[in-house]
């Protein structure tokens, strides 16, 4: 199902410092598969800090409004890089930046390939993995209708294949619905 396949990639530009999943792994939603050193990111927090300390000093002042939006507006960014909303509440409470941005999964699957190295430069958009839900999966295979009892038998709890019988076109010949 394309449906269920997305190309895992960082959102800002930087070097790939840290896998944490390899070909193979089942991964939850949300899930962090890569850490990003990136020089966008480090400054998207500078940012945030900044406007958030000159967001507290301009309080009850004509400028307050402007200087909240300013605020809101580097929080955004932060978020649109690909940031926890966790990380934005972190700073604007006076915690420490992260040198190292998450890259994370957008839903619960399988890594099925992986398309970067650690120490890579990637850019916002480089693939780094395949991520698909495999829990649907579409196979078109020549079963004997003496095996098909079987494929029943052995698939998944509460999931029960579809078969649909095909007609013989010809010995060593092609089969169609």
């Amino acid at each position: 199902d394309p449906a269920g396949v997305v190309v895992i990639s960082p959102r800002s530009s930087g070097r790939l410092e840290r896998l944490t999943v390899v070909e193979g792994d089942e991964v939850a939603a949300g899930t962090t598969v890569a850490y990003i050193l990136s020089r966008d990111f480090l400054t998207a927090q500078g940012d945030y800090i900044q406007a958030v300390r000159r967001a507290v000093a301009l309080h009850e002042t004509p400028d307050a409004d402007g200087a909240r939006a300013v605020a809101e507006a580097a929080r955004h960014r932060l978020v649109l890089l690909g940031a926890p909303e966790s990380l934005a509440t972190s700073l604007a409470d006076g915690g420490a930046p992260q040198d190292l941005l998450p890259v994370t999964t957008v839903f619960t699957g399988s890594i099925v390939e992986a398309h970067a190295r650690v120490g890579e430069a990637v850019e916002a958009g480089t693939p780094i993995y395949t991520l698909a839900d495999l829990s649907v999966l579409d196979v078109i295979a020549a079963v004997p209708l003496r095996l098909q009892r079987r494929l029943r038998r052995y698939a998944r709890p509460g999931r029960n294949p579809r078969l649909q019988q095909l007609r013989n076109t010809g010995r060593g010949g092609r089969r169609r619905p």
